[in-house]
């Protein structure tokens, strides 16, 4: 599994926000992978959730936590838009 260098760097910063002792994200994202079966390869170094309410959960929660609530008023005057963030919404 290739990690990208910035996408490892994202989880060992959002790793520290719960774990002192950071784990390696390459472990991490391998045991989601093939323990939790959380994600699923959709191509060589392409992976997506198994259950769309996760990613819109994850989604929703960063969202909140970064303050772009504007992000998903604006989506309420785009029906094509509207029909993935109604969930997020």
């Amino acid at each position: 599994m290739m990690v990208d260098d910035a996408v490892e760097d994202l989880i060992r910063h959002r790793l520290r926000l719960v774990i002192k002792d950071v784990a390696n994200p390459r472990r991490f994202l391998k045991q989601i992978r093939e323990v939790s079966g959380l994600l699923v390869a959709k191509e060589e170094g392409l992976y997506e959730f198994v259950h769309l309410s996760l990613q819109e959960y994850l989604t929703s929660a960063e969202i909140r936590e970064s303050s772009q609530e504007q992000l998903l008023i604006d989506t309420l005057h785009d029906s094509e838009q509207l029909l993935w963030w109604a969930r997020v919404i």
